[in-house]
């Protein structure tokens, strides 16, 4: 570390780890192992076993297979608790911006890791709301079953609301409080830090 500046070798030992950071980062891991292994799961399914289906019915388990993740008796549990997090950290590092606490820029990049994770996952969750109803109505057409259907369509419903929600949250969250426009964290305690924004 040279004239007060932190360097990327000094994370470990100069920005522990907070709570929320580590609580924040296993809910987004949680949300990556659903998706993976729901990834796996559709692949396998899509394998061909005998007796072969039909390629309608085929492809339609293997999208809900691949969508089950995305659940809105699941999935927001985690989206919301980890931008929840997140958005707690970044209030707080932003408000101590005034401080002589060289490890803000570290615990705010963190953050802004989070968010930018729970973005990706509201993007998934849209498309796979959508990708649930499809793989429904290939799987039995909603004419044979349409209690089933409307079930189904009122789950991607949900899951896209999910989606948006947090996708608007995450979109706000780092244009407001984590860009350069935003919040400026300096490192040196010479230099003066500018305003944060705020909601």
């Amino acid at each position: 570390m040279a004239g007060g500046e932190l360097e990327p070798d000094d994370l470990g030992r100069t920005a522990p780890w907070d709570l929320a950071e580590i609580v924040g980062v296993g809910l987004v891991a949680v949300i990556a192992i659903l998706f993976v292994f729901s990834l796996v799961s559709a692949l396998l399914t899509a394998i061909p076993q005998p007796p072969e289906p039909t390629h309608l019915f085929s492809l339609g388990i293997t999208l809900q297979r691949l969508t089950v993740w995305t659940q809105p008796s699941i999935v927001p549990f985690f989206l919301f608790g980890s931008l929840g997090l997140a958005w707690w950290q970044i209030e707080t590092w932003v408000a101590a911006a005034g401080s002589e606490e060289p490890a803000i820029a570290f615990h705010l990049r963190r953050a802004r890791l989070i968010v930018k994770a729970d973005q990706v996952a509201s993007v998934l969750c849209f498309f796979g709301g959508v990708l649930s109803v499809i793989g429904n109505a290939m799987e039995s057409p909603p004419d044979a079953d349409w209690s089933g259907f409307i079930f189904t369509l009122g789950l991607a419903l949900a899951t896209i609301v999910v989606s948006a929600v947090g996708f608007v949250a995450t979109r706000r969250l780092l244009d407001i409080h984590t860009s350069d426009a935003g919040v400026a964290v300096t490192v040196q305690g010479d230099q003066e830090p500018e305003t944060a924004g705020s909601w």
